[in-house]
């Protein structure tokens, strides 16, 4: 076969594949015909039908696996995916902007929102109780979990006029605490912060195998845990203590007595005691899902009142 038939048969491959594509015949991914399917239809050797799939392979159209087969190479092919973080980006990219267009925003749109998203999560989160302590572990797990600047805060510190609530897109609250907040929420949204079920979970399957202790790291969420045991919310009142514990000695020995559930925001020697205890969130996954949607909800009335303007 001379020079010249091999470049008659690359060019003939080449075409059968593009048209192919354009057809959708193939997709990027599949597997196209053999070398002896390519050799058989051209009416040429093996090698000359190999020696076209290896010129196509360097031209980015095909990729050429050995004792597997030729497949059809796509645009998301030759892109370098070796960085999963810029890997990540780009499929966001990529859903962002198709949603978009699926709803007829225009790029300019989409910066809009984007950059009043960036507003409303540079403006602080007050996270409210009574007990300063409880606030404050609230609101560390909420700025890990959630990235925005979340803050404790007590009640007697919010004035209607201002404070933390006068710039706050939203406040969080436990349920118990937002109701007393209506005097000064000015209409503000607040997100209720409630604990996550399998905590719960847990320390009622413990108390159905015997007595418990749970040891917790502030006032008010020993006092709210104990008002729930009161009201059968938790589990059997007779097989379950809260303690807060202030030092290591508080709790010697109990570990022989009962069974130990330590909770978030409790002492980090307290660990020891309760295995299972790394990895716990005290917070809802409902929780944090509920402060994203009042983000954007806040994000699109700042882009109304600024389009208005």
């Amino acid at each position: 076969m001379t020079r010249k038939a091999g470049s008659i048969v690359v060019d003939r491959l080449r075409e059968r594949i593009l048209l192919g594509r354009y057809f959708g015949c193939w997709h990027p991914g599949d597997r196209l015909p053999s070398v002896r399917d390519v050799a058989t239809l051209e009416d040429v050797d093996r090698k000359t039908a190999a020696a076209a799939y290896r010129r196509l392979q360097k031209e980015g159209l095909v990729r050429v696996e050995a004792r597997s087969g030729v497949y059809l190479r796509g645009a998301e092919a030759r892109e370098d995916c070796s960085d999963p973080l810029r890997r990540l980006h780009r499929q966001w990219l990529e859903q962002t902007l198709t949603a978009a267009t699926e709803l007829g925003l225009d790029s300019a749109s989409v910066s809009r929102m984007v950059q009043a998203v960036a507003v409303v999560e540079s403006r602080r989160i007050p996270v409210i109780d009574d007990d300063d302590a409880h606030a404050d572990l609230l609101a560390r797990e909420l700025v890990s979990r959630t990235g925005l600047d979340c803050a404790g805060c007590r009640i007697r510190d919010l004035p209607a006029e201002s404070g933390p609530l006068r710039d706050a897109p939203f406040a969080v609250a436990t349920p118990t605490v937002s109701v007393r907040l209506r005097p000064h929420q000015r209409n503000l949204p607040i997100v209720h912060a409630t604990l996550a079920p399998a905590l719960l979970d847990e320390l009622r399957e413990r108390a159905r195998r015997g007595n418990v202790i749970v040891i917790v790291g502030t006032d008010g969420l020993a006092a709210e845990l104990a008002q729930a045991l009161d009201h059968g919310l938790v589990g059997p009142a007779n097989r379950i203590r809260i303690s807060r514990p202030l030092s290591p000695a508080d709790e010697e020995g109990a570990e022989k007595a009962s069974q130990i559930v330590v909770w978030p925001g409790a002492p980090a020697w307290a660990a020891r005691l309760d295995g299972s205890g790394n990895g716990r969130y005290l917070v809802a996954d409902e929780t944090v899902r509920e402060m994203r949607r009042q983000v954007a909800r806040a994000a699109l009335e700042y882009v109304s009142r600024s389009t208005a303007a």
